[in-house]
């Protein structure tokens, strides 16, 4: 199941709290703070001063929202990693945490100064012992040009979508419960599901839930907001999955709040 909440992660977040949901997996996929670019939903051209305000009020927030035994996942590139860094051992103090670094490209598609566009970091934050998987090798690339998100059209509508074997591998190094409640508070494409759907397929998971997070801003694609362009990944998804597996025949159902 999942569903689909509309309105900023921040006041969202707080209802949460309000409710004292908790989530085995929180998964934040941020702004950068890189540059602005198209088809953006919370500001990308923020300033440094800014960014670390408005990742520190979110990661605060998330803290109340993570189990005791729940891991939380947060993707960043060089730009702003040793300040997300930062701010995660002032806010998660005596957790654990980890980088992985998982590359995006097989080959260079862009060239930004100060930023190598082929690899991208993930921030691993648990009370829990962590495995250490400072890089993942190049057997396990998860290239955009061969992930299943992009041979589904995904990318067609939202720049860059995270690709599905990121998730499924991050499932498979750090998990082995077999329920998990999520919440992806940067929903952005909404490819995570693909991944916890492959998880959950390949037998590391039974059962999961979803909460998306999605704030609605224009975009500049086919479906012109954000919020479209997350129903279209859903749509895709649910085609998919149902022809592949009939699993939402009977277990399916959407909510939009």
């Amino acid at each position: 199941m999942y569903r689909l909440i509309i309105g900023d992660n921040n006041l969202i977040m707080s209802g949460l709290i309000y409710k004292n949901i908790k989530y085995d997996i929180i998964y934040l996929d941020p702004p950068y703070g890189m540059h602005k670019i198209n088809d953006v939903i919370y500001k990308d051209n923020l300033n440094e001063k800014n960014w670390e305000q408005f990742m520190r009020t979110r990661l605060k927030k998330t803290k109340n929202l993570l189990k005791k035994d729940g891991i939380l996942f947060i993707s960043i590139n060089d730009v702003n990693f040793f300040t997300l860094l930062r701010l995660c051992e002032n806010i998660f103090k005596n957790y654990n945490i980890k980088k992985l670094k998982w590359k995006k490209f097989l080959y260079t598609k862009r060239k930004i100064p100060y930023v190598n566009p082929d690899y991208e970091f993930v921030l691993v934050v648990s009370k829990n012992e962590l495995k250490l998987i400072e890089n993942i090798n190049d057997d396990l690339t998860f290239s955009y040009d061969k992930s299943l998100i992009h041979k589904l059209g995904i990318s067609k509508y939202f720049s860059y979508p995270k690709p599905s074997e990121l998730f499924f591998n991050l499932i498979k190094f750090y998990f082995n419960k077999k329920t998990l409640k999520i919440l992806d508070a940067f929903a952005g494409s909404g490819s995570s599901i693909f991944g916890f759907e492959q998880a959950k397929i390949n037998g590391l998971i039974e059962n999961y839930e979803i909460d998306f997070i999605q704030k609605n801003e224009i975009m500049k694609n086919k479906y012109k907001n954000s919020i479209d362009t997350l129903k279209n990944t859903l749509d895709i998804f649910e085609k998919e999955f149902k022809n592949e597996t009939g699993y939402f025949s009977k277990e399916f159902r959407r909510i939009y709040k």
